[in-house]
């Protein structure tokens, strides 16, 4: 019973490695292609927020490059997403220099809390971005906070809203690597 036992764990340790390396790429061979068919067109949702931008972060992605934005309240907020031939800054129309040969505005319909970033300038490293070339804070006014998201060309995005920790929500901005 004993030897019994111990064959059918060798057996289906043997058939698990197998299938292992069966089923793993092999040289020369790529990854399942990335479906990203949200195409290049602005994105947008209407409704002001009830809390307040209280972060932004970043996160590369295989497929795309994030740009996770949590507000105070659970409700979220509408947002704008789109191509633009320039970045301007809340309330007072300055241009902002971004890098990249395009640009993506997101602007959230929302208050950001003081100190949340400095105008114009980086909000956090690209380095290790495939798609990502700055991300930077053009300020908020009026209840609408705007980021400009360079990068190396138009590319497909979406937008999506989350629930966020601890009752929170997320904005969500996600660039196609291709």
């Amino acid at each position: 019973m004993r030897t019994q036992r111990l064959w059918k764990t060798t057996a289906a340790a043997a058939l698990a490695l197998f299938s292992t390396v069966a089923m793993a790429p092999t040289q020369g061979t790529t990854a399942p292609a990335c479906r990203t068919p949200w195409g290049t067109m602005p994105k947008a949702r209407p409704g002001m927020g009830r809390g307040l931008i209280v972060a932004q972060r970043g996160s590369p992605t295989r497929c795309y490059d994030r740009l996770i934005v949590q507000l105070s309240s659970q409700r979220g907020a509408g947002y704008d997403a789109r191509y633009v031939a320039r970045l301007t800054q809340e309330g007072t129309g300055r241009t902002i220099a971004v890098r990249g040969r395009a640009i993506v505005r997101l602007t959230i319909l929302a208050p950001a809390r003081a100190g949340i970033g400095v105008i114009g300038t980086d909000l956090f490293p690209v380095r290790g971005f495939q798609t990502f070339r700055e991300v930077t804070y053009a300020g908020t006014s009026r209840g609408r906070s705007t980021y400009g998201i360079g990068v190396p060309r138009g590319l497909p995005f979406r937008v999506l809203v989350m629930r966020g920790p601890a009752g929170t929500s997320l904005i969500v901005l996600d660039v196609a690597h291709q």
